[in-house]
């Protein structure tokens, strides 16, 4: 990236720190990226491994469990989802970083832009935990609509799984069966309140 920033810049001085900075800027794009693509890809393969501790939890707590998925064809289903639903908000995701990331750059008010990249990425993180409770409720647009009306709960858990993925090894280790518990209680009981 730097060496492209710097043929266009058309005078011999300044070229070496033109070159520096694209290149850290490129090296913050590929960063960012590679870590939403990464919290994706890790709900991805977790959904299999997710959703039955999620239908454990709903047993325990009420009984019951709407639409038990132990048979291969919902875990199968379960896990479909899970990627449609990623690829879903990765792509959503991205196209609201992109320009807060830009937008982090202006001085002064460049942190408000972090702290909204930050939430978004909560919002994703917290949405994909509670929809290992949702798909047993709701068809994929149904579910979608559920938490963006309660966001706040979305962003609450996702903001703690986005903390706890930042500790080295135990984070990665740690985060998707305590959000995904965090995520079903906190979804199933506001579910029953509804009802």
């Amino acid at each position: 990236m730097g060496s492209v920033l710097s043929s266009a810049w058309g005078f011999s001085w300044g070229k070496q720190t033109i070159i520096a900075i694209s290149n850290f800027i490129g090296g913050l794009i590929v960063f960012a990226i590679g870590i939403v693509i990464f919290k994706h890809a890790l709900m991805i393969i977790a959904a299999p491994f997710m959703s039955p501790i999620s239908e454990k939890i709903e047993r325990h707590i009420y009984g019951i469990v709407k639409r038990p998925g132990s048979s291969l064809k919902a875990k199968a289903s379960a896990f479909s989802r899970s990627i449609q639903l990623g690829i879903r908000n990765f792509v959503v995701e991205l196209l609201w970083i992109t320009p807060f990331f830009i937008f982090s750059f202006i001085p002064v008010i460049g942190s408000v832009f972090l702290l909204m990249i930050f939430l978004v990425q909560a919002y994703y993180a917290g949405f994909g935990n509670m929809d290992y409770t949702l798909e047993r409720y709701f068809p994929y647009n149904r579910s979608v609509e559920y938490v963006r009306n309660h966001r706040g709960i979305a962003i609450g858990n996702g903001i703690v799984f986005m903390l706890i993925l930042m500790i080295p090894i135990v984070g990665i280790l740690v985060v998707l069966p305590l959000s995904a518990v965090a995520g079903t209680i906190t979804t199933l009981r506001e579910l029953h309140t509804k009802k």
